[in-house]
């Protein structure tokens, strides 16, 4: 009988996730709150970047500056790159 296995969650900071990549990537709280200085917008390009295969951004409030160009899909480059 073989058994198939879900792969282990892991839960980590973008410091300690630099240099790694995940099947699927999880950035919670994308906001202005939380990402709004230059240090901030380096963190949040990294923890974007981990993901392989699906990214997932949840935030309250304003979206952070920063993935101003996720706003528009028209307008992403990923659109343009289809």
């Amino acid at each position: 009988m073989s058994r198939i296995c879900s792969p282990t969650p892991v839960i980590t900071s973008a410091h300690i996730a630099k240099g790694l990549e995940f099947d699927v990537v999880v950035v919670p709280h994308a906001d202005t709150a939380n990402y709004a200085s230059d240090m901030d917008r380096c963190m949040l390009y990294i923890a974007c970047t981990r993901a392989m295969h699906e990214l997932y951004l949840t935030y309250g409030g304003a979206l952070s500056r920063f993935l101003d160009f996720a706003s528009d899909p028209e307008e992403s480059a990923f659109a343009h790159a289809r």
